[in-house]
């Protein structure tokens, strides 16, 4: 696969079963033969199609060698969070959520992607805490809608400006799941943190 050829793709579309590169300058979508070929699409925008779960997610990258130990393991613990193993607790999950958004505070500017597990009534819920584990079954959407909040730092209020849409790479899909899967770090330190959280929960109730 010539690395030049992500280049010329508009789009990488991500199924169940198959992936596909479509090109900027017609309709025409080419299956990759190889799931290590998702590696030189990095920069493309993505689009996920209905029922691709999170696990359909970690099997490409575990594929992608290159992807695996040269883009994300340097500063991301992928490895200890992919192979922790565990039972999977009853969680109110529906599904798992992609979302860009911007942050305005006076004149500092963040772009952002936020990841979530979204609840049964719509509510959604910081997966940081949550072990790969128990969310990988789960379907992955994407929302592409462009949201800017203009906080006000006076009265802590926050204005809700619509941008239109702005689409997610490659690229930024996967460090958006797997930084806050490791917003605590490993698997091991995460589960101090939350103790340490549960610990101070008893002390206040």
């Amino acid at each position: 696969m010539d690395k030049g050829l992500g280049e010329l793709m508009k789009k990488l579309i991500i199924g169940q079963h198959t992936v596909w590169a479509k090109k900027w300058d017609t309709d025409e979508a080419t299956a990759l033969p190889l799931l290590s070929d998702c590696f030189y699409y990095l920069h493309n925008e993505v689009e996920l199609l209905s029922g691709v779960t999170l696990e359909r997610i970690i099997e490409i990258v575990c594929q992608n060698l290159y992807l695996y130990e040269i883009v994300l393991t340097p500063i991301i613990p992928i490895r200890e969070i992919i192979e922790e193993i565990g039972d999977i607790p009853k969680e109110d999950f529906q599904y798992l959520l992609l979302e860009r958004f911007a942050e305005q505070f006076n004149d500092e500017f963040e772009d952002s992607i936020g990841f979530y597990a979204i609840g049964q009534y719509g509510q959604r819920y910081n997966v940081s805490f949550s072990p790969l584990y128990n969310l990988k079954h789960l379907e992955l959407k994407m929302c592409n809608q462009y949201t800017l909040w203009k906080h006000d730092t006076k009265n802590f209020r926050g204005q809700e400006i619509a941008l239109g849409n702005k689409s997610i790479t490659w690229l930024e899909l996967l460090y958006a799941i797997f930084w806050e899967l490791s917003w605590n770090g490993t698997p091991e330190q995460r589960n101090k943190e939350l103790k340490k959280w549960d610990d101070l929960w008893d002390e206040a109730t």
